[in-house]
């Protein structure tokens, strides 16, 4: 190549260098950030359609998956707020998720039902809350504690602890076991004990209620609601709301949506202070100990037998 036409090569550089320099100020000036310096050198740069038109799907591209990154971040922030400790009823509830916007609240309660029956051993805590005027859920006032252990060859073993008070607000402690030779009840308001003969039918189930009677026979008259899948106390839950005309009662159920199992429950009747029911602890798959299903009662209480 020529003396001179190198001479030529290196000033149209210089001067393109230049250029380039004067259009990055001007950009730092007006406040631009590295997006617009980016697109300005890739515009003084690219000498073809063909690299331009690359050029700006990538930009284009980028700008999708920041936009992306950004929505994923914001999803999981609002996860993230809600607090597994939250009393209030109304509590912080997550996005509808899409995928179960066809599901029934039949098929939910037949599933928790379901769920209950398969398990063959639990342990687990129920806590008991009133709800104030401003519709706060209050400190735990009584609590009910189950265990079960399944048997092939019999009546099943349960053991209940629970606290309550009666109509006339007189608090009451309720002590109730069971194994394959007998069912032992005692409440010790009543200063009585009750021997009964065994049965599967007397053993609680994990859910509040009895949901397959109550809401699923054919003189149920509970109007049925599915609501979506909610996060409430560390659950992601699927939510019922059913009312009861004739029981006046506005009852809501969540049911876990990795087990099935109902961990939540609020029920407000006409003229009485709500209650919420939450589900604090459960495990499963418990070893066998007798001695989990049994109690001993205060001597000099009255013992009848009831084996009708």
């Amino acid at each position: 190549m020529k003396r001179k036409s190198i001479l030529i090569l290196f000033s149209v550089a210089a001067l393109t260098a230049c250029s380039t320099n004067n259009i990055n100020s001007e950009n730092e000036a007006n406040g631009e950030g590295n997006d617009g310096n980016n697109e300005g050198t890739s515009e003084v740069e690219s000498d073809s359609d063909g690299d331009n038109k690359s050029e700006e799907r990538t930009n284009e591209n980028e700008q999708s998956n920041d936009d992306a990154v950004k929505e994923e971040n914001e999803n999981n922030e609002n996860e993230g707020s809600h607090s597994e400790d939250e009393l209030n009823e109304n509590v912080s509830e997550g996005d509808q998720a899409d995928n179960n916007t066809a599901l029934t609240p039949e098929g939910i309660i037949e599933a928790a039902i379901e769920a209950q029956e398969q398990l063959e051993s639990f342990s687990l805590e129920w806590t008991y809350h009133d709800i104030d005027e401003d519709g706060v859920v209050l400190e735990a006032r009584d609590y009910e504690l189950l265990h079960y252990y399944k048997n092939h060859d019999g009546a099943d073993y349960f053991y209940r602890d629970a606290t309550g008070s009666d109509e006339e607000g007189n608090a009451f402690v309720v002590q109730e076991a069971q194994t394959p030779a007998e069912r032992i009840f005692y409440r010790d308001l009543d200063n009585e004990v009750v021997i009964m003969d065994a049965g599967d039918e007397y053993a609680p189930p994990v859910a509040r209620l009895p949901l397959e009677n109550l809401f699923l026979s054919e003189d149920s008259d509970f109007e049925l609601t599915y609501e979506g899948v909610f996060e409430i106390d560390g659950y992601k839950a699927h939510h019922i709301h059913a009312i009861s005309e004739s029981r006046n009662v506005e009852t809501n159920m969540w049911f876990d949506t990795t087990t099935g199992l109902q961990v939540r429950q609020s029920e407000y009747y006409v003229g009485h202070v709500g209650i919420v029911s939450r589900l604090t602890m459960i495990e499963t798959d418990i070893e066998f100990d007798e001695s989990m299903f049994k109690f001993t009662y205060p001597t000099g209480v009255q013992v009848r037998e009831n084996n009708e």
